[in-house]
């Protein structure tokens, strides 16, 4: 519960500079406190959070860490509906902006002045409003559990998992703390071009709003992919949340999108009798609930995996090998007791 208080209220904000900034320094003690290397991944467009090493790594796991501005509720709830408004008035404007540009003449002919004039209002409200809803205006919203606390924490609970394996195995799994998902998916993009001769082989894994809900939707693009299918075994074994596997679109676009020629799929959950229900909550004030036994859930299904059980099993191996005595024990236990006399000796001679 120490990850939800820090996560969620401490660093709830991660909309500003200032605040991503603080919270990435958070993400750097935490992975030295659970024994991770981990570095800043920084471009022009945004400054992701890396631990692990991902050249080595055959399993990624992502999550994007910036938070959304605050919306009306109504927005919210008509999310869809808004952004068609919005792609239409971007479209007409841009289609009659020459028109607007060469053609408009000051003239005494009203109904062509009011036209050009609301043409030019839609463009420009369209614009301001796809620019509030990135993040790049606005106020930052106060309240974010679920967009996405839920996944960082969901990151966190997975390295302090994973962070006894031993270092070949541990090598072998990395998290990549995504910046800019709201301002159009900046921060995976610009990972994946980072890292263009290393990420096809890897298998990538993103929890977006995992944080409420009762059906885990497991979503991928073009056909089910390899790790779609065995989540939603593990799923169905290790978990109380039901699985769906779907198609992502435009409405669930999320940062599996560079990877989706990889073996990838992106985790979000909702009500299993309103798939709508992340929409009436996210990018406003009422994004300020998560049940934590969704993340528990999520983790205990995905540590069921089986390459992951298989590094497990290794790492368990490598350590009890350590532990077994060799042949030399004796000689170096008789060694260490006649030094322990010397000094003993040396102790009652000074």
């Amino acid at each position: 519960m120490e990850d939800f208080i820090e996560v969620c209220e401490t660093y709830g904000k991660r909309m500003r500079r200032k605040e991503k900034g603080v919270f990435r320094d958070y993400l750097f003690d935490k992975a030295r406190l659970y024994g991770y290397d981990s570095h800043l991944e920084k471009s022009l467009l945004a400054k992701n959070v890396v631990v692990g090493d991902i050249a080595k790594a055959e399993i990624v796991f992502t999550a994007h860490y910036d938070t959304p501005p605050r919306l009306p509720k109504f927005f919210v709830k008509h999310l869809m509906l808004w952004s068609l408004i919005i792609l239409c008035g971007g479209s007409l404007f841009l289609s009659k902006l020459p028109e607007i540009v060469f053609n408009f003449i000051p003239s005494y002919d009203l109904f062509i002045a009011l036209n050009y004039f609301a043409i030019g209002a839609i463009g420009l409200g369209s614009g301001a409003f796809l620019l509030h809803t990135m993040g790049f205006l606005g106020n930052a919203n106060k309240t974010n559990y679920n967009d996405n606390s839920s996944g960082v924490i969901t990151l966190l609970k997975l390295m302090a998992k994973y962070k006894d394996l031993s270092k070949p195995e541990k090598d072998k799994i990395a998290f990549v703390f995504f910046d800019n998902e709201e301002k159009l998916l900046l921060g995976s993009l610009t990972h994946k071009y980072k890292n263009l001769k290393k990420y096809k082989e890897k298998t990538y894994i993103n929890f977006d709003c995992v944080g409420l809900g009762d059906q885990v939707n497991l979503f991928h693009f073009g056909k089910e992919r390899q790790i779609g299918q065995e989540l939603k075994t593990q799923f169905e074994k290790h978990s109380s949340l039901s699985p769906k596997s779907k198609g992502s679109t435009i409405f669930s676009m999320s940062d599996h999108f560079p990877f989706r020629k990889t073996n990838h799929v992106c985790l979000l959950t909702v009500d299993k009798e309103n798939e709508k229900s992340l929409y009436s909550q996210i990018h406003s004030k009422n994004d300020n609930k998560i049940d934590y036994s969704n993340l528990n859930n999520i983790v205990n299904a995905v540590s069921n995996l089986d390459f992951l059980k298989e590094l497990e099993a290794k790492s368990k191996e490598r350590f009890s090998f350590l532990q077994k005595p060799n042949i030399y024990s004796p000689i170096m236990t008789n060694f260490a007791q006649i030094n322990k006399e010397k000094i003993k000796y040396n102790e009652k001679e000074y």
